[in-house]
């Protein structure tokens, strides 16, 4: 049985998923973010449940770049502010210039996402050799997906945070079978021994030993492990458990289901303000992206929408 903390905490998750898809639709000029299943964000949800998350700078930090943006909620962040950054309003933290899943938040943890493949990996891996070099007790976790590992801008970052031994741990999740476009092997983890790094696999439809896996990796990179990759392993086949998280956690799916539409309910006065809030069309443009205060944290020239 899992930890009820815990079930509360993905039920919350999963509704204001719900919440924010069913905004993106009602406002189509809006950013918008990868749609993600029920199951990634369960995934999500139980991997940034083992870290250290604080609101003082102190804790682990979480970066990705796939998944859905409800997993910055276990960092305290307010939904409806999180709502407010998935939309791109005004009232968002970066004032709808920051498009993504959720925005930056280096006290509590959370590092914005880079959508462009490969470039995560390279700032997180620099940020966890700056968590070395300072001797603190933290981990970075980053989370992405085998076409985040085609190109060469991913396997340098790897690389940079395996020989540095940057307390970072890399989940990725991939298809049972290896049927995925973006990668000849049939295993992500297969990658793991040409880097010199640990390893660890678990199944996505099994909650707990993707808590178990993350757990583990966490502390090894925290005790001085270094780099560490996590695959997350998804039925090929989309059947059964492999998509429903109320499977995985061995819960009857109408109660699981009914709790999840009750927090959606609650969210109804919430995503009722943020809609009336978020711009549409020209009004997009108003924002000027000059302005120092709401640069994004990790943008350069290379890096800014083009």
């Amino acid at each position: 049985m899992m930890d009820p903390a815990f079930v509360d905490m993905l039920v919350g998750a999963l509704a204001f998923e719900r919440v924010a898809e069913a905004l993106d639709r009602d406002v189509p000029d809006a950013p918008r973010v990868p749609d993600s299943t029920e199951l990634h964000t369960a995934v999500a949800v139980a991997a940034a449940s083992t870290l250290r998350r604080t609101a003082d700078g102190t804790g682990d930090l979480y970066s990705q770049r796939v998944g859905p943006s409800a997993v910055a909620l276990l960092f305290g962040i307010d939904p409806e502010t999180l709502l407010h950054h998935r939309l791109g309003t005004p009232a968002a933290p970066s004032a709808g210039r920051d498009p993504g899943a959720f925005p930056t938040d280096l006290d509590r943890g959370l590092l914005g996402p880079v959508d462009r493949p490969g470039k995560g990996i390279e700032v997180v891996a620099g940020i966890g050799l700056a968590l070395r070099l300072r001797g603190e007790s933290r981990v970075v976790l980053h989370v992405d997906d085998a076409a985040g590992t085609a190109s060469g801008d991913w396997h340098e970052g790897f690389n940079f945070a395996a020989v540095s031994a940057a307390p970072l741990v890399q989940l990725l999740h991939t298809r049972d079978g290896g049927n995925d476009p973006h990668a000849a092997l049939g295993r992500l983890a297969a990658k793991a021994p040409a880097y010199g790094v640990s390893t660890a696999s678990a199944p996505a439809h099994d909650l707990p030993a993707v808590i178990r896996a993350v757990s583990d990796a966490v502390e090894r990179a925290r005790a001085g492990g270094g780099t560490v990759l996590v695959e997350i392993v998804h039925d090929a086949s989309g059947e059964g458990a492999s998509r429903d998280p109320a499977a995985a956690l061995g819960l009857a799916r109408a109660e699981f289901e009914a709790r999840i539409v009750s927090r959606v309910e609650e969210f109804g006065p919430m995503a009722a303000r943020v809609r009336d809030a978020a711009p549409s069309g020209d009004a997009l443009d108003v924002l000027a992206p000059s302005d120092p205060r709401v640069l994004p944290w990790y943008r350069t020239p290379e890096l800014r929408p083009r």
